[in-house]
């Protein structure tokens, strides 16, 4: 939560590069969980699955405050919404 809080607050303040550094190491680490879990058994995937909800919820928040920064982060939001997308939609499908 404190890294969105601190990424908000650079876009904010338009400082790109620094929201960037923040938003790239986090999401970057969220999507790598979303895929490992991606690759677990399905008894495995139902041990783990409140984190991966949990990673989901974080990419939804720095989508949010990409979209919050306008134009200057549309390539970005484009990247993390499509991520996103894909990972929400996999869960979706599990959980219907």
């Amino acid at each position: 939560m404190g890294a969105a809080s601190m990424a908000t607050s650079y876009i904010r303040l338009g400082e790109k590069s620094k929201a960037m550094k923040i938003i790239d190491a986090t999401c970057n680490e969220s999507i790598e969980y979303l895929k490992w879990y991606e690759s677990l058994s399905s008894r495995h995937k139902k041990i783990v699955s409140s984190d991966y909800a949990m990673h989901l919820g974080i990419l939804q928040m720095f989508v949010d405050a990409l979209n919050e920064g306008g134009e200057p982060y549309k390539a970005e939001t484009s990247h993390y919404k499509s991520e996103l997308g894909k990972y929400y939609t996999s869960w979706r499908k599990r959980n219907s």
